[in-house]
């Protein structure tokens, strides 16, 4: 019988399942953020507004961080100009 940590390791290695993993945590966070932005009272648009902003975050970050280390931008130009693409590919995607 085979240990389940070796296991998980080895799924951990699947990209697919690290962009999976950072997908499912980014829709939690945006459904808590827009939750709390409404017991806030600052209305379900701006609220939607700043829960997709954070959740569009997130999902930039820990994917640049985890599911594509390798191919991520250096320098404080490169990691500003990789966010916007992401975010306007985002934006472009929700239209």
């Amino acid at each position: 019988m085979s240990e389940p940590v070796p296991y998980l390791q080895r799924l951990w290695q699947s990209e697919f399942l690290r962009f999976a993993f950072i997908g499912t945590v980014a829709f939690v966070i945006d459904t808590i953020v827009l939750y709390v932005m409404l017991w806030f009272g600052v209305g379900p648009y701006r609220g939607r507004v700043v829960s997709y902003l954070v959740a569009l975050t997130f999902t930039w970050y820990g994917n640049r961080r985890i599911t594509f280390a390798s191919t991520r931008a250096h320098g404080a130009q490169a990691i500003a100009a990789e966010w916007v693409r992401y975010l306007m590919a985002n934006l472009t995607g929700g239209l």
